[in-house]
């Protein structure tokens, strides 16, 4: 029976890190060589919703302003009601430069969440070809809209997200974040069928979207996700439901991001996109479970399978399924420039990750999504079939 378990482990194993290296394979990434630069590029307006994000609003807009863009762009960014220097630390950064401005978001109205509310008013009035929208958290190279331009115009593509690279610098983020990663590419998201133009799933990230403004336009821009807490997939969505091109990809040398600081970031902002990250209620719990699954397994499974067995070829397989488990994670450290050793943690980090689906299920649940001191109610769209309060975004703000 033991020699049965035995091999059951090791496919599950060998299972999920075939389906790993598949999504790695499929993951494309940008970087500045990958295009021709144009010796003129089309109108651009990049975005920037900041609410109290005088840490970070220096960082970004340092690395906007200093764009090697070969056209005519211009970057607004939009003050979302910061209570803290966001606006005096963005200007004083900026100082003189041309093209650049600072709009007040205005009062949050009934329906909308903050983030799209901002963006939609960050975006109005533009006729250029492109907008881009970028948090006030990352910081990008010179090279980056250029690039992205390029890349976006050679390929047709009507919609095109890049991750950052992750600046993990606290414990907590080295533990958490790439656990998240893992679990994800282990059991939810499928990249192949993300930027596959047949396929109707999409996703996107927020932390950076350029985007055809006559596109943006036609599906009714953040108008049309005002409620949604995922207004970046939910964006996505809607431009490939209405037949243009969206695409996922990493960056290399472009863009970078540090997304938090401490444990309780992490905790309220992943709580926040959890459930819609994976899809739905059904396949968050389905996640967690098998992130719990695995990360204890592989240290309990051999434990058991020497109780029961002793010294026998089963508890040797079995012993190596869970080996090759610390091995891979041991190598994605090394692949987000971390202490090989935190790979060996992250049975923690999948515990971790599990607790927060939970609160983010709780959240949905109870019609309450926190934010930036605000409070939201899920839009119909991404609560599914869960009853929430009678209640509008704008009416629930701390």
């Amino acid at each position: 029976m033991t020699f049965f378990w035995a091999l059951l482990w090791g496919a599950v194993v060998a299972g999920l890190l075939i389906r790993a290296v598949r999504q790695f394979r499929a993951y494309t990434v940008v970087a500045p060589d990958d295009v021709v630069r144009q010796a003129a590029a089309p109108d651009l307006r990049v975005v920037v919703p900041a609410r109290n994000e005088a840490g970070n609003i220096g960082g970004c807009v340092e690395g906007l302003v200093s764009q090697r863009y070969p056209g005519r762009w211009e970057t607004v960014v939009v003050d979302d009601n910061s209570t803290d220097q966001t606006v005096a630390v963005a200007r004083r950064t900026a100082g003189e430069r041309p093209g650049f401005s600072i709009v007040a978001a205005g009062e949050l109205p009934a329906g909308w969440t903050g983030k799209p509310h901002a963006c939609w008013r960050g975006a109005s009035g533009f006729r250029g070809e492109w907008l881009a929208f970028v948090d006030a958290d990352t910081v990008a190279s010179p090279e980056l809209f250029a690039t992205a331009v390029a890349y976006a115009e050679t390929h047709g593509i009507d919609m095109l997200s890049l991750e950052p690279e992750q600046e993990m610098v606290g414990f907590w983020e080295r533990v958490i974040l790439p656990a998240g990663m893992f679990m994800m590419a282990f059991f939810a998201t499928d990249l192949r069928a993300i930027n596959d133009p047949d396929c109707t799933d999409a996703a996107a990230n927020g932390q950076f979207i350029l985007v055809r403004r006559q596109v943006y336009e036609t599906v009714g821009g953040h108008a049309a996700v005002a409620a949604a807490i995922s207004e970046d997939t939910a964006l996505a969505r809607r431009i490939k439901a209405a037949g243009y091109r969206t695409m996922l990809a990493g960056s290399r040398d472009l863009i970078r991001v540090r997304m938090y600081t401490r444990f309780a970031e992490i905790w309220e902002g992943l709580s926040k996109n959890a459930v819609n990250v994976v899809g739905s209620r059904r396949a968050a719990v389905r996640t967690a479970l098998q992130g719990l699954g695995l990360g204890w397994g592989a240290l309990l499974i051999p434990l058991w399978g020497a109780l029961a067995a002793g010294a026998t070829l089963p508890v040797l397989l079995l012993t190596v399924g869970s080996l090759a488990l610390f091995a891979t994670h041991i190598s994605g450290a090394r692949y987000f420039r971390l202490p090989p050793w935190y790979g060996l943690l992250f049975p923690l980090g999948y515990t971790l990750v599990a607790a927060i689906v939970a609160n983010s299920l709780r959240s949905y649940r109870v019609g309450a999504v926190r934010w930036k001191g605000r409070t939201y109610a899920p839009c119909a769209e991404e609560a599914g079939s869960l009853p929430r309060p009678a209640v509008a975004a704008g009416d629930t703000r701390d």
